[in-house]
């Protein structure tokens, strides 16, 4: 018998905990046993008034601050992380290098590896740009097209839209996040723990480009979902448990 799983869950861009929606109730099904634990990011969820850090490695400072990884020999620490909040994974690995024994990341980008208009597409910036001039519903409709390519679920955009009536993120806390997602480098290192990619072919905010060359430049495993866009645990929340799961089979075997 294996240890005890306790998934850490990191959104990305100003995202939130509660914008899993039931990601979290599949990863239960799949993982009865595991503990799930959420960390928003400074500037939204239960962080929404931090001052959000220029750099993702005052971030990480941030949220340990908040959010300390319980480290036992009963559990093994996995995180999943979407985009950016993929990025404070990685720098809070290269941190702290004992929190963690594994991590999913999904839809990221490093500094390092890809440009500026393939961490962001430029059309996608354009319009989520736009979204400055909405409120309520049109605003978090016109959000879900940019990251998502299914047809759009009335339940998660009443999700987002109760979500952003009751913590709504401030423009000042998007753009710091967005300046530090941006400057984020991690140079020569590489992480010493089990490390796995899920991507979006069709990713209209992220090209699937970054998640290649992050799989190839660190030998790492990659998976693609051939239709789903950006908000990859939002559009198959299914599809991407059931690849956490046997990726993390596939970690056994080796």
């Amino acid at each position: 018998m294996g240890k005890q799983k306790h998934f850490y869950l990191i959104r990305g861009l100003v995202r939130e905990a509660h914008h899993w929606g039931v990601f979290p109730k599949h990863l239960r099904e799949h993982f009865p046993d595991c503990k799930i634990s959420f960390m928003d990011i400074p500037g939204a969820g239960e962080l929404l008034f931090e001052k959000v850090p220029f750099t993702i490695e005052e971030m990480v400072d941030k949220m340990h601050q908040h959010y300390p990884v319980m480290v036992s020999e009963d559990f093994e620490n996995h995180v999943i992380a979407v985009s950016l909040g993929a990025m404070i994974a990685l720098s809070w690995m290269k941190k702290r290098p004992h929190d963690f024994q594994g991590g999913y990341l999904i839809n990221t980008s490093l500094g390092d590896l890809s440009p500026f208009y393939q961490r962001i597409k430029p059309k996608a910036f354009f319009k989520l740009a736009q979204t400055l001039l909405l409120t309520g519903r049109k605003r978090e409709e016109q959000i879900l097209k940019v990251v998502t390519n299914s047809p759009l679920k009335k339940e998660l955009l009443e999700l987002c839209e109760q979500i952003a009536k009751e913590r709504p993120v401030t423009w000042e806390s998007t753009l710091r996040q967005l300046i530090a997602a941006s400057r984020f480098r991690l140079g020569l290192w590489k992480p010493a723990i089990p490390l796995y990619l899920l991507s979006s072919t069709k990713d209209k905010m992220v090209s699937i480009q970054c998640s290649r060359r992050l799989a190839k430049a660190w030998d790492v495993p990659l998976i693609e979902h051939p239709t789903a866009g950006h908000e990859l645990a939002d559009e198959d929340p299914l599809w991407t448990v059931e690849r956490i799961l046997e990726l993390g089979t596939r970690q056994r075997e080796f």
